[in-house]
């Protein structure tokens, strides 16, 4: 009789086992399998991230006529660069254990644009603050010198600002 109550407790205990085993199978599916909200904590980071990085890039004169001497193609592309890398390290490192990476197109774009927008903008706004666009007047440079300026230490706040989004 103790043979059955003690093969009873086992047969038991098995059981046991095996739902907690699926359930602890159940949450381990559910970590990571939807991207994070983005809200304005992660606007916050980009914004001190694109800050921290492309801040000592706007004080040197050295990219400054590093802007003047690229050509306008180069300065597309070095934009379409700071993009693409953006994407892909925002991709690799968020978005990589999601579930379902066929949904990465529904998620990512309003994170992208936000990148995009808050580096750029902050590169124009430590620019102008530093009275850097009226270095155009004393050095001659073209009009287009403060959009290539603008792009060219926008690539660096770009990947500034993905590395301290992706970061927590």
């Amino acid at each position: 009789m103790e043979e059955k109550s003690l093969e009873a407790r086992i047969s038991k205990l098995e059981q046991g086992f095996d739902r907690h085993s699926q359930r602890f199978q159940a949450l381990k599916s559910r970590i990571k399998t939807e991207p994070e909200i983005f809200g304005f904590d992660d606007m916050a980071q980009q914004i001190i991230g694109a800050a921290l990085l492309s801040s000592p890039f706007c004080a040197t004169e050295e990219i400054w006529r590093l802007a003047n001497s690229i050509s306008l193609y180069r300065a597309v592309g070095i934009l379409g660069l700071s993009v693409v890398l953006g994407v892909i390290l925002i991709y690799f490192t968020d978005y990589q254990k999601v579930a379902d990476h066929e949904r990465f197109g529904q998620y990512a774009p309003i994170r992208i644009v936000s990148l995009v927008c808050v580096s750029y903008g902050i590169v124009t706004i430590i620019l102008f603050v530093l009275g850097v666009f009226n270095y155009q007047v004393v050095a001659e440079f073209g009009h287009l010198w403060r959009v290539k300026v603008v792009v060219l230490v926008g690539f660096f706040a770009t990947l500034g600002g993905a590395i301290a989004d992706v970061i927590r």
